[in-house]
């Protein structure tokens, strides 16, 4: 068992297992804090929505991280509206 992604035509795209999503979540985890970022900090998350994204967000939760999750920009200047 695990997580299934569609694209728009409903046609499976991706499948993740939930003991590969633990796996590289945890591996994520400890890339975000090698980056000397502490628990509390937050982390935006700019993806469709994919297995990448459902790993980064876990890898959040797993190094205690908050996960921001940001529309993909769509028009010229729109990443402008964005603030750190």
């Amino acid at each position: 068992a695990g997580m299934n992604f569609y694209d728009r035509r409903c046609q499976l795209e991706d499948q993740l297992e939930y003991q590969t999503l633990k796996a590289r979540a945890e591996a994520g985890a400890k890339r975000l804090l090698s980056l000397n970022l502490k628990k509390g900090d937050r982390v935006a998350l700019i993806a469709e929505t994919s297995s990448g994204f459902v790993e980064a967000f876990f890898a959040c939760q797993y190094a205690g991280l908050v996960a921001v999750p940001l529309a993909i920009p769509m028009g010229v200047g729109q990443r402008d509206s964005w603030s750190a």
